[in-house]
């Protein structure tokens, strides 16, 4: 897996060097780490990242790698100029009491940051009793959490 990132990598900062200077993409990201907090055991955990094109050309993702057990979803793979794209991670917390951290990877064109890792940390806490639960809809992107 490291040797098929590596070869990607150079392959695409060897198609971003061929490229004029100030035509390049450029990769930005609201944040790179998500902490979801205090989460029951069995829910579906999820987290979102804005990933914007600051650049002049459009941003390419070549790759988005996770975990078993984590799933990803992209809303664009090619991202034009001041545009942005939706990185969504989901996975369902176990039954034990403790942390738990998830780790994305992402693989772009972009030449100053052809790679990019992403974390989503949280922690499974079982319910007391006599603990209730209220799922509001949450109005931003950024971090939530939903019943299986």
């Amino acid at each position: 897996m490291i040797m098929e990132m590596q070869r990607l990598v150079l392959l695409l900062l060897a198609s971003a060097t061929a490229v004029a200077a100030d035509q390049l993409p450029r990769l930005k990201t609201d944040s790179t780490v998500r902490d979801l907090g205090r989460i029951p055991p069995r829910w579906k955990a999820t987290a979102t990242f804005t990933l914007r094109n600051a650049g002049k050309a459009p941003l390419n993702i070549a790759k988005v790698m996770s975990a078993e057990g984590v799933q990803t979803t992209l809303t664009a793979k090619v991202v034009r100029p001041g545009r942005s794209s939706m990185l969504k991670v989901s996975f369902t917390a176990g039954v034990l009491n403790e942390p738990r951290e998830e780790k994305v990877f992402l693989i772009s064109n972009d030449p100053v940051t052809p790679f990019l890792e992403f974390t989503v940390r949280a922690t499974i806490t079982p319910l007391a009793k006599g603990d209730s639960i209220i799922v509001l809809p949450v109005a931003t992107p950024s971090a939530t959490t939903s019943k299986p």
